[in-house]
């Protein structure tokens, strides 16, 4: 489920675009990415449900919010560590 989950999640969000993608829609695709991976931690650390639900919740919304910082500040630091390699400027000899 995970799997198909994480596909269809791409089909929104092509990896062809994102080194173009705006900050606010990676943002939202990290989180997403988060939440999904979380959830999946979550049901398999725990399949007896041994766990009270409002302690899953929370770990659950910890999970994606770590997550989704870490995942952020490393796009952070490729972005500056690795400008647009599609900008070959006007008179292409950056090739």
């Amino acid at each position: 489920m995970f799997l198909l989950a994480m596909r269809g999640l791409r089909t929104f969000f092509p990896e062809a675009k994102d080194r173009t993608r705006s900050l606010p829609t990676h943002l939202e695709f990290q989180f997403l990415v988060s939440g999904l991976t979380a959830i999946n931690i979550v049901l398999l650390a725990t399949p007896a449900n041994d766990e009270v639900f409002w302690q899953m919740v929370r770990i659950v919304v910890l999970t994606t919010v770590v997550m989704t910082a870490v995942n952020m500040a490393l796009f952070w630091h490729e972005r500056r560590t690795h400008p647009k390699q599609d900008d070959a400027g006007p008179n292409l000899t950056n090739l």
